[in-house]
């Protein structure tokens, strides 16, 4: 039976999606947020702008800023800080959004706290943590946290499960050089942390965020590629001008084991530094992570999240 334009079981045509897409220089970016704090951190830290004051935070943010920007796209996107104390925490947020939307700012487009999705984005993303465990289904893989570098969530963290398959299905996407079985090399990718540190662009999608940015896509242009190639010489000890400050070669101490945190090092694999104290698993002192509650150390901990139950 062929369906009239009056039936009600006639298929209606699907809605077009319209994807936002932006090329973020990152290191513009981070340039500007810097330049952002400091400025703003001297004049407004820890003060509550409100009628003539706010429009001086307004004015000096817009001093900063490429030319191009009107006023008061300015002001609505800064507007909801007005008679709000501003702490460190609400400074930074506020950095990372106005530095990670100039291109919407240009194009007369305000850019207010992120609280939902609206339309799926292309955002560049920093790896900042790796934690193993297993999936619903009992697979082996790591929950990743990144941070996003630019664009709406400019600022914002989003986790994300991959497996362990999955992760060296793309390790060579991200820069890591071939795998070879039988002659691993210290720029081959060999475990999960290894991605800390590492970029790449994910699409954030409406369907996937809730009170936090969810995506599914990734990508992986030339700019972050760079970056990641530079970051896995460093651990090899290949990148020039870069020295391990514990004086190790890649041989005698891989990055992903180095108790020391990339707050001080460029090729590290999770934020702070170990620290050492008893570990009740292993009967020993070993190395914790202080940004983890835990009894047991690091290692006892990878080990724990593999095990076989």
């Amino acid at each position: 039976m062929t369906k009239q334009a009056g039936d009600p079981n006639r298929k209606k045509p699907e809605e077009p999606v319209y994807v936002v897409r932006y090329n973020h220089h990152v290191e513009t970016v981070f340039e500007l947020r810097q330049k952002l704090k400091e400025a703003v951190g001297v004049e407004f830290l820890n003060t509550t702008p409100a009628a003539d004051t706010f429009k001086r935070l307004v004015a000096l943010v817009m001093e900063l800023l490429p030319k191009g920007i009107e006023y008061k796209v300015l002001e609505d996107t800064l507007r909801h800080l007005a008679g709000m104390r501003l702490d460190e925490r609400i400074l930074d947020s506020m950095c990372w959004r106005v530095a990670g939307n100039v291109k919407r700012l240009k194009q007369r487009k305000v850019v207010p706290p992120w609280h939902i999705q609206k339309l799926p984005e292309w955002v560049p993303v920093q790896t900042t943590a790796c934690r193993r465990e297993r999936s619903s289904r009992g697979k082996f893989g790591a929950r990743f946290q990144f941070r996003i570098l630019a664009g709406t969530p400019a600022g914002l963290l989003a986790e994300k499960f991959w497996t362990t398959k999955f992760c060296r299905f793309i390790s060579e996407n991200l820069g890591f050089s071939k795998h070879n079985y039988n002659r691993p090399t210290p720029k081959s990718y060999s475990v999960p942390e290894q991605f800390v540190g590492l970029r790449l662009y994910v699409c954030v999608t409406p369907k996937l965020s809730g009170k936090e940015p969810g995506f599914d896509g990734i990508g992986f242009p030339g700019s972050c590629v760079t970056w990641n190639k530079v970051t896995i010489n460093c651990r090899a000890r290949t990148q020039p001008g870069f020295t391990c400050l514990l004086k190790q070669t890649a041989m005698t101490l891989a990055c992903h084991t180095c108790p020391v945190g990339f707050l001080r090092c460029r090729a590290a694999t999770h934020r702070q530094d170990w620290v050492k104290q008893y570990c009740s698993d292993c009967s020993r002192e070993a190395y914790f992570n202080p940004e983890v509650q835990s009894d047991v150390c690091v290692d006892c901990t990878a080990r724990a999240a593999y095990r076989n139950t």
